[in-house]
């Protein structure tokens, strides 16, 4: 329930840190 809000947003968190270090 709440465990997999919390694991999406911070996947979503880090795809938007790992982006630019990619680029």
């Amino acid at each position: 329930e709440a465990k997999e809000t919390v694991q999406s947003e911070f996947r979503h968190q880090v795809s938007l840190l790992v982006q630019p270090m990619l680029q």
